[in-house]
């Protein structure tokens, strides 16, 4: 949080000398540089959320679904694969019958293996 302080800091500042000089192109151009800097750090902190959710789970993709191993070699799941692919989202997939499961989130069905 510190960095978007500094960073909001210099900007302000960079503005300010733009004022004095009474360019207008010059304050746009940074007023523009200021908002992708907002979105660029609004995207960091999502995918380093993203990551800290993914290192949580030891994730192996068997039988067309994701299985959480536990430290202990107990495998817990199944999870969604779609999500766990797309998102980095761990959700456990439900079963409605004895030849697919689904997902509560995505709506995702997947048939399960005949055995």
């Amino acid at each position: 949080m510190a960095g978007i302080m500094e960073t909001a800091s210099s900007i302000k500042k960079v503005i300010d000398i733009a004022n004095e000089l009474k360019n207008v192109e010059l304050k746009e151009a940074i007023l523009n540089l200021k908002e992708e800097i907002l979105e660029l750090r609004e995207e960091n902190i999502a995918l380093k959320e993203k990551l800290i959710e993914k290192q949580k789970h030891n994730m192996e993709f068997i039988d067309n679904y994701y299985w959480n191993t536990k430290e202990n070699g107990e495998k817990e799941g199944p999870f969604c694969p779609a999500c766990w692919d797309g998102d980095g989202k761990a959700v456990r997939l439900q079963g409605n019958d004895y030849s697919h499961y689904f997902c509560p989130v995505c709506n995702m069905k997947i048939r399960t293996k005949s055995k």
